[in-house]
Formats: structure tokens, sequence, C-alpha cells
């Protein structure tokens, strides 16, 4: 019977992370029936369906985020009471952006948007600037981050120590058209 409930969380978790690009990851301190009562009233009030409050246990939501995000730093995210707020459309994250800055008992932790994490500096950032731009600028990270992964995996799988013959072929033979040339 665990067994079932624990796959069962672990598909919600999966379908909310797929099914939302935004997701705001959020703690609470104290929050009382009532707080949660008005809080997520007012959520609804605002987006009237695309945004939605997932509460999920952090060690699902560790192992989740961690496969969602192939980030190693998402792990380190999930501490204390958390939860998740998904919203299908940018143009509801302004008003719920001020609706969690009005609670003095949440505390932003971060935001996947299209899977890339985000700081509360960068939500800020994106929510006052066009967002096409704030797009494009993630998209140039995203070439770099590419990058930087590909050079990573091939030093992972050829590692430094492992020098290619032909490339000490090619150095010894600069070394003899060098000798030769100075007689």
């Amino acid at each position: 019977m665990i067994n079932h409930k624990k796959k069962i969380n672990k598909i919600k978790t999966q379908n909310f992370l797929d099914e939302f690009s935004i997701k705001i990851l959020l703690q609470h301190n104290n929050f009382t029936v009532n707080d949660w009562f008005d809080f997520k009233q007012k959520i609804q009030e605002i987006s009237k369906g695309s945004v939605e409050i997932f509460n999920v246990k952090n060690s699902l939501l560790k192992k989740s985020l961690h496969n969602f995000t192939d980030q190693e730093h998402s792990q380190f995210l999930c501490q204390g009471p958390n939860f998740l707020v998904g919203c299908k459309n940018a143009n509801y994250l302004k008003p719920i952006w001020k609706e969690i800055q009005s609670h003095s008992k949440l505390i932003f932790i971060s935001c996947f948007y299209h899977k890339k994490l985000l700081t509360h500096l960068d939500v800020e950032l994106f929510l006052k600037k066009d967002s096409s731009v704030y797009l494009q600028f993630l998209q140039i990270l995203d070439k770099k981050n590419d990058l930087s992964n590909t050079l990573e995996y091939n030093l992972k799988t050829n590692p430094l120590f492992v020098v290619p013959s032909h490339y000490l072929d090619v150095l010894e033979y600069l070394k003899q058209s060098k000798q030769e040339n100075s007689h």
C-alpha cells in the first residue's frame, strides 16, 4: 500500500513539473490554516486556473527537481517546509510575485523558468524588463552552458592524462622541422 502511494506521489510530482513552465519554490514559516486559505484564495483569484499550488515531501521534491533540472545544487534548495506554485503563463507571474512579497511568512527559495534556475533578483529583473529580452538572455546563457557541458563531458570521457598518439607525432614532427631549419 505504501509503495503505491509513493508511486502515485512521484507521478503527481512529475506531472506538475511537466505541466507548468514556471515553478516557484517557496518556504513557509508557521503558516496557519487561515494563512493557507487566504493565500490559496488570492492565487485562485489571480490566475483563474492557470496557477496551482502543490505540496510535496521534500525528499521526493529533491529527487524530482534534480532529475528535472539536471542541476546538482537543486537538491540543496529543499530545506524546511516547502511548496511549489506552478504557473503556465508568464502573464500571471507579476501578480503572483506581488502576493508572495506581501506575505511575511513566505520565503522565496527559487524559480524554475523553463528548466532554468532563477534567483529573486532574476525574477524581479524579468518582471521589470520585456520578457522577450530576458528570454533571449536565457537562450544565450543556455548556449554557454551547452558549450561548458560539452567540454566538461569530453574531459570526463577523455581525461587529460591520456594524450592521443597523433598529437605526440605532430609535436615530434614540429621539433624535427625546427631543428632542420636551424641547421
